[in-house]
């Protein structure tokens, strides 16, 4: 997937994917199943999948090329390495940590045998597998990382290089997830201003490091400066990359957070639509990257009070994340738990919206209960107002 002028519609990346999987069954049928040319299509077939969000059939295939080549090839060979590599990142996408840890680490130490301890690879498989750390929110680990994948950049690539700004952005950002934010912003600022001297202050990566900079200035509660910082990159990356492109489409989901944060909602809600029907258009409407931008929608409607349109538009994410990466990935659950709760602040709107001299119920207490009700996996509750009670339930299974 590519945006901006480097932009895959989701239709273009339909017929791609259409005749890569012809590509993967002639080579089966004419090669065979363990011939080197075969496993590549399946491996790029499976990057493929794994881009448009289709995560359990890129897992399936990227195992099958995984499997292949440790038995073709043998468990320290590049490819066979690239392999694990692939499937780590998907393992992660699906929210298994714990499983791509494994491989990220089995990378690095076999990685170390073959290119040796300062090869790029290495480098690049230690920042993913601190970047592992961090989505479960273990900082020291991620830190302890993080800080020898930076000594080693700039012992390969030296002090100014690209990689090496971004092992210290990356830095910068778990020194943030610890609340260490003055040392987060102190490492951020460095970056930005020598990065300027190396790109000049038009160039892509210059607003990049600009919106890591207004996150961290909108946790401090820097929000004026946090909002012309992001302003300033959001501008930039259009008129450089163009209003499709990832990352101008990341610098106005910055924004958004700045203007909720203000409670700006009708200003947030028009600028994250924008980045929605982008999304759906650009990526499809199951790629997780629609999914995540329509779930800051939702929190926006919520800031609105538009309950009823935010539980449907909740819903729709469950759904879909329920099919796609199984019940028990994190942001399944993670959706199925915003759904309850905007279900309940939804029947509370509903009961404060009932008139005193034509509804008949005892004012006086709000209750609210949960559970699991009839739901193996799910959740059932209910919110009251004296007598008055909406009852709301979702499942995933049921008993």
């Amino acid at each position: 997937m590519r945006a901006g002028g480097d932009t895959l519609e989701a239709g273009a990346a339909e017929d791609t994917e259409e005749l890569y999987v012809q590509l993967v069954e002639i080579a089966k049928e004419v090669l065979g199943m363990e011939h080197p040319h075969t496993l590549t299509s399946m491996q790029n077939l499976a990057i493929m999948w794994r881009n448009q969000g289709k995560l359990r059939e890129a897992e399936a295939l990227a195992m099958q090329v995984t499997e292949a080549r440790k038995i073709t090839l043998g468990l320290e060979h590049s490819s066979t390495l690239f392999s694990m590599a692939n499937l780590a990142t998907i393992y992660v996408s699906r929210g298994r940590f714990q499983e791509a840890e494994v491989l990220q680490v089995q990378f690095i130490e076999l990685g170390k045998a073959v290119w040796g301890c300062d090869h790029p690879y290495i480098l690049t498989c230690m920042e993913n597998l601190s970047t592992t750390f961090s989505r479960q929110e273990r900082w020291k680990e991620a830190e302890e990382l993080q800080v020898k994948a930076l000594e080693l950049s700039k012992m390969v690539w030296g002090l100014n290089h690209p990689d090496t700004f971004t092992s210290m952005s990356g830095l910068a950002t778990i020194l943030r997830g610890q609340e260490r934010l003055k040392e987060a912003e102190d490492l951020q600022v460095q970056v930005l201003e020598a990065g300027k001297e190396i790109w000049g202050p038009d160039h892509s990566s210059t607003y990049a490091n600009m919106d890591i900079l207004s996150v961290i200035w909108l946790d401090l509660g820097r929000l004026a400066e946090a909002e012309k910082l992001v302003l300033q990159a959001m501008k930039g990356k259009k008129r450089v990359l163009g209003l499709e492109h990832p990352a101008t489409l990341e610098s106005i989901s910055n924004f958004r957070t700045i203007l909720s944060k203000q409670e700006r909602w009708e200003e947030a809600e028009e600028h994250q639509l924008q980045v929605v029907e982008i999304y759906r258009r650009v990526c499809g409407p199951e790629h997780p990257d629609t999914l995540t931008a329509t779930t800051n929608l939702v929190s926006i409607l919520c800031g609105l009070k538009k309950f009823e349109d935010a539980e449907v538009l909740q819903a729709q994410i469950f759904e879909i994340r329920k099919v796609a990466w199984g019940p028990e990935h994190p942001d399944t659950v993670d959706s199925l738990e915003r759904l309850s709760s905007i279900s309940y602040h939804f029947a509370i709107a509903k009961l404060e919206s009932k008139d005193p001299a034509t509804d008949s119920y005892d004012g006086g207490y709000w209750g609210y209960g949960g559970g699991y009700g009839g739901c193996a996996t799910g959740y059932a509750g209910y919110a009251c107002y004296g007598n008055v009670c909406l009852f709301y339930s979702y499942c995933m299974h049921s008993n």
